[in-house]
């Protein structure tokens, strides 16, 4: 007889929401620190004609200083998300680069450090926001009724999701299945997923706003009904068939003759 597998441990809500607030700032700051190495290397590809690197000796170093810097700045968790990943270390080289190119880190850094912590606490009000209005129920039905993938979790953590869980609310007291209608909004979902992703594939898609819009082709003319009267194309064909000609009516005069 086999052992029954173990209850999943129950999931703390206050810690999930914590966890992608910290998740979201550090992908804020990520985003941050990758446009501006982007521009530190424009900068000098430009102006020097080379982008700078750092030397073998220096990667090895970039991770541990980039930490000590970071850390009065960031949130622990926010920090430990970030050197967790895998872009860890060329980031910290991203910071040394920056600086050597003249950027003022003790300005730079605060700077992003405070957008991140923007982030972290817009994402946590939230998950607090979620929780205060009652929407837990939903976020569950959501889940068991949607397979996990981008759909369910462009839902879960878009800013409308309250409003959303609000509007499946009112569903409800209506009578309406909202585990099928959930169901239904998931492939509709999919279709919007797939029509993104096919308008960004095509050639020339990120072409520059300004460019002139392609001329439209209007729309081809159906063809005229063949002129049964009209003159035979080779020297052969048989002649056209004359028009039907109708008898003329004949008029009749009445003579009044008035005698006097």
């Amino acid at each position: 007889m086999s052992t029954p597998a173990p209850a999943p441990a129950a999931v703390d809500p206050f810690a999930e929401s914590v966890a992608e607030a910290a998740q979201t700032a550090a992908a804020a700051f990520r985003l941050m620190m990758t446009i501006s190495d982007a521009v530190r290397r424009a900068a000098q590809k430009a102006r020097k004609g080379e982008e700078e690197e750092l030397a073998e000796g220096e990667e090895k170093l970039a991770p541990g200083w980039a930490a000590d810097a970071l850390r009065p700045l960031l949130d622990d968790q926010v920090l430990a998300d970030l050197m967790a990943g895998k872009d860890w270390p060329a980031m910290a080289g991203q910071m040394v680069l920056l600086q050597r190119a003249g950027v003022d880190l003790n300005l730079f850094l605060p700077q992003l450090g405070q957008a991140a912590k923007i982030v972290y606490q817009a994402v946590a009000a939230n998950q607090a926001r979620i929780s205060a209005a009652g929407t837990d129920r939903w976020a569950d039905l959501l889940t068991k009724t949607m397979p996990e993938g981008l759909v369910r979790d462009a839902i879960l953590s878009s800013p409308a999701w309250p409003d959303m869980a609000a509007k499946m609310a009112h569903l409800d007291q209506q009578g309406v299945d909202v585990a099928a209608f959930l169901t239904a909004a998931h492939g509709q979902g999919v279709g919007v997923d797939q029509a993104v992703a096919a308008l960004l594939a095509r050639p020339g898609a990120a072409a520059a706003p300004s460019a002139a819009p392609a001329a439209v082709v209007p729309a081809a003319r159906p063809a005229p009904a063949p002129n049964p009267y009209a003159a035979p194309a080779g020297p052969e064909a048989a002649p056209p068939p004359l028009l039907p000609i109708r008898p003329r009516p004949r008029l009749r005069i009445r003579w009044r003759i008035r005698w006097r």
